[in-house]
């Protein structure tokens, strides 16, 4: 979840409304309705049939949620209580409002009146998200996780610094011993300080030799290559019982600049300007630092993932990957979301797939309640609508298009439809194994289990993958131009953990977010897992860098044995603008991608 509430102020103008008045024309007043709730209403404009309203209203965002927007227009004819004449109104929702296309007010027609209203947002942006950064940022040309095929070959760039540190005639801090001296290295930007390092403790010591340390490039800002970057040092003592005390720092500069093999000496009087003598020296630090570069070349001999970052490497806890650039940002700045809904079809289901008129069964009531929030974020209002586990035409393949093609017009409404009309068209699959596609090699042992689901999530990350190469590259920080939601309504619960944890890995450096609604009375054991909260999922050591999955089961939305449509939607979509976010973050996409 985001470490803050998102909360938007909506402006508003209208143009050509009716008027009301005989001798002078309307005094409009907005007044915004939530879900048939109250919000608060814009200062009455006297006179005025065209008027642009300059008190905003605040309102609380949650993307998980459909929330519904009523605006009512009113000629106010009594200032004490607000009423008057209807001047009309309009109903949309919060999210068609934040996917509007980027730099354009929203604009609707009046109903019940004339003319128009215009709507604009702004985020009201809390002090804790300023100060937000990320642990890691991908700065180089390459994805941070990706898949390999067996029998190809790739390159292992390990490019690092080493650092060599001493310390000379440290100041002693102990009254009765030495200091036990530690450093800090932090970059320096603006007014503030950005650690890079942080060493050891020596104890007893005025003359450490600090342990050597590599540092990855990875992991350093592009700034720390530039010359003229400067940095802070600071020597401390520690103390078990108290605060540590600080010994001396110094300002150093250009250490990771053009570096060599043979490596660079910095040397620098450390002093503490806090204290009375403020230019005393009370030691010097000495930091010697080689640069290496190592490129090998490795054949794979079987389907794998592999990380061009040591940072996504058997990682115990996900990184920190949070950035000043919100999800709102995004979406003003153009970034559109395309929503895959996908069906399984195996044969387990059993009467879970019977479509009977007027009423709704687990698969379409719960692609209702998680597609109607969906719907206004999808730019076009087509969603991709794909199935597996079944037979179609004839065919058992690992996923299939529900309708003729895989994009579906009409929303949620149209998915519905689809899935009605081709119901009797597809035969549910058994625990057989699927055939075709690219089962030969990304397959465990060639063997694909119709349980199995992983390849459309491949499918979808093939072409989040071909986006990003072509259109918004690693190490451009554009923004995504489409972040892809798959949301998964599934009955069984998975085979092949390999394999599925290879696609979420391999979906985590990309901009993919998945959704597991499971349906029926199975315990969901895998599928559970694959929502990893607290663990990052690890296969060929290398790990999901990012939290992209969200699992809840269909019968534990129930209340009195109905499903509670809006708790449904909310469990497996809260997330997905924090999901977001850290996509964000962990390429540092901060320029608007005009793709």
């Amino acid at each position: 979840m985001l470490p803050y509430e998102i909360l938007l102020n909506i402006f508003f103008s209208c143009k050509n409304l009716a008027n009301k008045d005989i001798l002078s024309k309307s005094d409009p007043m907005i007044e915004l309705y939530m879900n048939d709730t109250f919000i608060g209403r814009t200062e009455k404009v006297k006179n005025n049939l065209n008027p642009s309203f300059s008190t905003p209203i605040k309102v609380t965002y949650n993307f998980e949620k459909l929330q519904n927007l009523t605006i009512k227009i009113i000629d106010v004819d009594n200032d004490n209580n607000n009423t008057g004449d209807n001047l009309g109104n309009v109903k949309t929702t919060l999210g068609e409002l934040v996917s509007q296309e980027p730099g354009t007010a929203f604009t609707l027609p009046v109903n019940d009146g004339k003319g128009t209203i215009s709507m604009t947002y702004e985020e009201i942006i809390p002090s804790i998200r300023k100060t937000l950064t990320s642990d890691y940022v991908a700065l180089g040309n390459g994805l941070v996780t990706q898949e390999v095929k067996k029998g190809s070959s790739y390159k292992i760039v390990v490019d690092k610094f080493i650092i060599n540190a001493k310390g000379i005639d440290l100041e002693k801090k102990d009254l009765f011993g030495k200091s036990d001296p530690y450093y800090y290295i932090y970059r320096l930007i603006g007014g503030n300080k950005i650690l890079i390092y942080k060493s050891e403790i020596i104890k007893s010591n005025l003359n450490p030799i600090w342990k050597t340390t590599e540092i990855y490039t990875e992991n350093l800002d592009t700034n720390c290559f530039s010359q003229g970057q400067k940095y802070w040092i600071e020597v401390y003592d520690y103390d078990k019982y108290g605060s540590d005390d600080l010994i001396g720092e110094v300002e150093l500069e250009d250490l990771f600049y053009e570096i060599s093999p043979d490596g660079q000496e910095f040397r620098g009087e450390l002093t503490d300007k806090s204290r009375k003598n403020k230019y005393k020296k009370r030691g010097e630090i000495v930091l010697n630092i080689t640069h290496t570069v190592n490129i090998k070349e490795e054949t794979v001999n079987s389907y794998k993932v592999i990380s061009n970052y040591t940072f996504a490497k058997n990682l115990k806890a996900y990184p920190n990957l949070q950035s000043t650039v919100s999800f709102i940002d995004a979406m003003k700045m153009g970034m559109k979301l395309n929503v895959i809904c996908a069906v399984d079809y195996t044969s387990s289901n059993g009467s879970m797939h019977d479509v009977v008129a007027h009423t709704m069964n687990p698969y379409q009531t719960a692609l209702s309640a998680v597609g109607q929030v969906l719907e206004p974020y999808d730019h076009d209002k087509k969603f991709s609508f794909l199935g597996y586990g079944g037979h179609k035409n004839g065919e058992f393949p690992p996923y299939f298009t529900v309708g003729e093609t895989e994009q579906v017009d009409g929303g949620i409404q149209g998915i519905l439809e689809t899935y009605a009309r081709t119901r009797d068209m597809i035969k549910m699959g058994d625990m057989g194994t699927a055939k075709g596609g690219d089962m030969d090699w990304r397959a465990n042992n060639g063997k694909y289990y119709c349980d199995d689901f992983y390849q459309i999530i491949n499918a979808i990350s093939d072409k989040a993958e071909n986006d990003m190469m072509t259109k918004f590259p690693p190490g451009s920080h554009q923004l995504p131009s489409d972040y892809y939601i798959i949301f998964f309504v599934i009955d069984g619960d998975g085979f092949d953990m390999d394999g599925t944890i290879r696609a979420l890995v391999r979906a985590s450096s990309l901009p993919v977010s998945i959704v597991l609604i499971g349906v029926g009375d199975g315990s969901f054991a895998n599928l559970s897992k694959f929502d990893a909260d607290g663990m990052p999922l690890t296969v060929d050591e290398v790990s999901t860098i990012r939290d992209i999955v969200q699992f809840v089961k269909f019968n534990e939305c129930k209340t009195d044995g109905t499903v509670d449509m809006i708790k449904l939607a909310a469990e497996v979509l809260a997330e997905i603008p924090t999901q977001v976010e850290t996509f964000i973050g962990l390429y540092g996409c901060n320029i608007v991608n005009n793709v």
